[in-house]
């Protein structure tokens, strides 16, 4: 089988030649998205916290002990700040009892018992935070991928209807979250299939797999 793969011009993101067969492609990830004062996805928010521990870690180089720093989030930038403070102030007095900061527990911070004074760390974001349209609390898997499976769609299908004349209109959707494997997918485009016109097919790159997801 003859295939050639290149760069499309923005619309399309590829195109791909089949035997001679033009097919228009694009390609996109796939998240669950959190409302956390604005629309981001999980990953942004477990990035930031992380990047709060380290800063965290940063300040308190100074330390006598160790401890397990456990944040969760999304945070806002106050809470943030409020974290930072109180926590390297309870790390750098070599306090032996554990510290929760903030209304829901969204810092701890537990003296280790090992004799180190490594700082560890464990980041989670939120389960009862809730997509940004507000319907969905993020502990609902099924939920969170029909959610961005509607986004997905809201910003391909007019990107690819502009190719209405090709052969073939290709979707292909790289999973950067977890529990969005071929199955929980599949669920989601099937109660969406009113939606996915001109879309001819809908691929998706999960672990190490990459399955056609639709039709």
């Amino acid at each position: 089988m003859k295939f050639s793969c290149k760069k499309g011009e923005n619309p399309p993101d590829l195109v791909f030649s089949v035997e001679g067969e033009e097919q228009a492609v694009e390609v996109t990830e796939l998240h669950q998205y959190i409302d956390s004062g604005r629309e981001e996805s999980t990953i942004t928010v477990e990035h930031r916290l992380f990047g709060l521990f380290k800063r965290i870690d940063r300040e308190t180089a100074k330390r006598s002990r160790g401890y397990v720093v456990s944040l969760k989030g999304p945070l806002m930038r106050k809470q943030a700040q409020k974290i930072l403070a109180e926590a390297k102030s309870h790390i750098l007095a070599s306090r032996g009892e554990p510290l929760s900061i903030g209304d829901k527990g969204e810092c701890k911070v537990t003296p280790r018992r090992t004799g180190d004074t490594a700082l560890s760390w464990i980041i989670m974001v939120d389960g009862t935070a809730r997509t940004p349209d507000g319907n969905i609390m993020l502990a609902d898997i099924q939920g969170s991928i029909d959610y961005a499976l509607g986004r997905i769609l809201s910003e391909k299908v007019p990107r690819l209807s502009q190719f209405a004349h090709w052969e073939k209109r290709v979707l292909v959707m790289v999973s950067e979250y977890f529990f969005a494997d071929s199955e929980n997918v599949r669920v989601g485009l099937q109660k969406r299939s009113g939606e996915i016109a001109p879309i001819d097919e809908i691929y998706l790159a999960w672990d190490s797999f990459f399955e056609i997801v639709y039709p």
